[in-house]
């Protein structure tokens, strides 16, 4: 079965124990052209799947999901997570979400409501990117939009670092096993 990645926000832990556990996500969203299409495993294409990983589930709330679609005998069809690195929301409900739930300082609820309705999808790319063009909705300045662009930049930095950390540890544990597997 090949390897699917989603993103979503993970709204409720089911299971969390140190061996594993299991979360469900909202806003969850193929990420890859071929994901796009109807999922021939589960015959739907869903907006909230539910989750396995064999670890604890991680602290951040949008993530980025690496694995396979997998029948469970009781539970029927669940996504098995490979892989979790942090992410950023991707459409605009979800940025909506996200930049009402006070993740990024100086934005309440009203302020989300308005960047999101001017900008939609591009909402994030316009404040890491062009900040300036943030001074068109009502209440934001010149300094305030730049201070939204830092933290909004500081996250994707830091969400940029742990794939490239997760990344890293991976190839690192495949060589381990390779050599193990080789020297035997």
């Amino acid at each position: 079965m090949p390897i699917r990645q989603y993103t979503g926000k993970i709204e409720e832990t089911l299971v969390n124990t140190e061996r594993f556990s299991v979360f469900k996500v909202s806003h969850f969203k193929a990420i890859a052209a071929i994901d796009a299409r109807i999922d021939s495993s589960t015959s739907k294409k869903p907006s909230i799947a539910v989750c396995t990983l064999g670890s604890q589930a991680p602290d951040e709330p949008w993530v980025l999901l690496t694995g396979n679609w997998r029948k469970h005998p009781t539970y029927g069809w669940r996504f098995a997570v490979d892989r979790v690195s942090p992410s950023m929301p991707q459409d605009a409900e979800a940025i909506r979400d996200y930049l009402r739930s006070g993740e990024v300082d100086l934005i309440g609820e009203e302020l989300a409501d308005r960047l999101v309705d001017r900008f939609g999808d591009q909402t994030l790319q316009v404040i890491e990117k062009n900040p300036l063009k943030l001074t068109v909705v009502k209440g934001i300045g010149e300094q305030r939009a730049e201070s939204i662009a830092e933290h909004v930049r500081a996250r994707r930095q830091s969400q940029m670092l742990a794939d490239n950390l997760i990344g890293r540890i991976m190839i690192s544990g495949l060589f381990q096993s390779l050599i193990a597997t080789r020297t035997r």
